[in-house]
Formats: structure tokens, C-alpha cells, sequence
């Protein structure tokens, strides 16, 4: 029978204490086995005890989903505004291991960051390359390119006893698009799809739409990356992994061009940098995001036109 949100929680507790009490019976850790075998059985009762939720709560919910997104309203809000769209993609569908790997890089992004920095310069002159580590970071650079090399981002690595991590590239389309920033993309799209499903009691209408290609008038193609609508607010997001001071330019144009304040128009970048904030607003208008803190700052900035949620 389906869980509600908060069963769904108290069970995902549970399986991690039954991890936990597997792991200590498991190894050398002084835990009596009667101790270890009292906590099994309290795990058990736990789990028996978590109440289930009616089937049509659920049904419910992908009701009220499909009834209230309002598929083409932000079509329609460009063409009011003489903006023409020519490729577009109008789902949030995401890879769940590719979401895994950008998780796990926003997660330990302070020990990554380096690693993740040679690695991208790397990708995209298409070279193999070689960096020593720290005893620190090097157990999530082993993890992250366990992760990598699972989903063919990256054709194979070692790590030396000296810490030296070698690593071989693919030299794939999708191995360069996903290092250099289209991560950030997955990560965004998995944290507006949580915020709609848990919030959509409160929400009247929504739409989507990613990827978009906006026609200028010279016939050239400008790309954003989502556009997104909660109760006929509009709001604009861009992703970047590296330096975004050569867009400023081109991103204050475009805010212009879809008339959005810096309320409804942001940047989401890796990881917080004040001196790039107030560079960000200058310049473009926008407001920065901070992928560390994606889901905190998604209420936060929402939340302000959202006055039920």
C-alpha cells in the first residue's frame, strides 16, 4: 500500500538503523550480539507500526498535478511578449543516477572542488590527466569516480597509496556536457519537480519549460535554460559551473527582453561567492543560487510570491 510523505520518511529511518545494526553485527565493534539482536527487533516493530497511507491520497496528489499544470501558459507568455521559441523541452524528467552524481558533488562540493575543477579543464581539451590529493578528499574523489565511471562519464581511474589520482577521459558528447555544467541543470530540475509535488495543495497553476531556444530578431538563437510559472508568477533560471562574468552581458539583455525582475531571474552557480553576488546583480540583474543550498534558497526566493506555501 502507498506511503504518505511522512510515513515514507520514518521508514527510510528505519532502513538506515537496519543498515547500521547489519554494519555492527557485521564487524569487530564491542556490541554484545544480544544488544544487536534487541535493536532488530525494535527496528521490525518500528517499521510495523508506521501508519500507511489511503491509496487515494496519492491518487490525489498526480490529480491535483495533472489537473494544474498548465501546459503552453508560458508558451503563450512569450508570444505576448513577441518572443518566439524554436527547441524546447517541457518535462523535468531526470537521470536518477546522473542525479546521484550531482548530488553527490553539491554535497561534498569543498572536497571535490579541485578535482572537479582539473577535470573539466581536462574534459574539454579531451586529455587524461594526473593530480595528487589529500588524505581528506581523497575517499570522495575515489567515491565520486566510482559514480562517474558507473555511468560512463569518465572511461576508468586509479588512486595511488601516494594519493595521486589518475584518470582516463570519455571522449563522449555527454561526458562534456554533463562536467561542464549541465549537472547543475539535473540538480535544479529534481528540486522544482520536490518543491511542486510538496507544495501542490498550495499552488493554483504551474508550467515548465528547459532548454529553451528564444529566436532573436536577427534570426540568431538565444538559449535559456528554465522558465518556470507558480501561480502565474514568472520566474528565469540560468546554470553555470565556471566563470559568469562573460554573461553578464548577454543575461541582462535577456531579463530584459522577458521583463523579470532580479526576484524572478537567477543564476545557479556551484557554491557561495559574495564578491560574485554583488557582481551577479550589478551587472545582470539576477540573483544568485547557490547549488550547496538549492532547496533553501528555492523557498526562499518562491516563497515570496507564494504567500499559501
Amino acid at each position: 500500500m502507498p506511503t504518505s510523505p511522512l510515513s515514507q520518511s520514518l521508514l527510510n529511518l528505519s532502513d538506515a538503523i537496519e543498515q547500521l545494526a547489519y554494519t555492527l553485527a557485521q564487524s569487530k565493534t564491542p556490541v554484545g550480539d544480544a544488544q544487536v539482536k534487541d535493536l532488530a527487533v525494535l527496528i521490525e516493530k518500528f517499521k510495523k507500526s508506521i501508519p500507511q497511507a489511503d491509496v487515494s491520497n496519492k491518487e490525489t496528489v498526480e490529480q491535483q498535478i495533472h489537473k494544474k499544470h498548465q501546459k503552453g501558459w508560458l508558451m503563450n507568455w512569450l508570444q505576448q511578449k513577441n518572443i518566439y521559441v524554436g527547441k524546447h523541452t517541457d518535462h523535468l524528467r531526470v537521470n536518477a543516477q546522473l542525479y546521484a552524481i550531482a548530488d553527490y558533488l553539491t554535497d561534498h562540493y569543498a572536497e571535490l572542488k579541485d578535482f572537479y575543477a582539473q577535470l573539466k579543464r581536462s574534459q574539454n581539451i579531451k586529455q587524461d590527466f594526473k593530480i595528487r590529493t589529500t588524505s581528506q578528499s581523497v575517499k570522495y574523489i575515489h567515491r565520486w569516480c566510482d559514480m562517474l565511471h558507473q555511468s560512463k562519464i569518465i572511461d576508468g581511474f586509479q588512486i595511488d597509496p601516494q594519493q595521486q589520482v589518475d584518470v582516463d577521459l570519455a571522449r563522449i558528447h555527454e561526458a562534456t556536457y554533463f562536467i561542464n555544467g549541465y549537472w547543475l541543470e539535473i540538480l535544479l530540475s529534481m528540486e522544482i519537480g520536490t518543491y511542486i509535488k510538496q507544495n501542490i495543495e498550495h499552488i493554483q497553476s504551474f508550467d515548465f519549460i528547459a532548454q529553451v531556444e528564444l529566436v532573436n530578431p536577427n534570426r540568431t538563437n538565444t538559449e535559456i535554460d528554465l522558465l518556470l510559472m507558480l501561480n502565474e508568477q514568472v520566474y528565469w533560471f540560468e546554470c553555470k559551473s565556471g566563470n559568469i562574468g562573460e554573461y553578464y552581458r548577454r543575461f541582462a539583455q535577456t531579463r530584459k527582453r522577458l521583463q523579470l525582475d532580479a526576484q524572478h531571474a537567477f543564476i545557479v552557480v556551484p557554491m557561495m561567492q559574495m564578491h560574485q553576488a554583488n557582481a551577479a546583480h550589478s551587472f545582470s540583474g539576477m540573483t544568485l543560487l547557490y547549488a550547496t543550498h538549492l532547496d533553501i534558497a528555492l523557498r526562499q526566493y518562491i516563497a515570496l510570491q507564494q504567500p499559501n506555501t
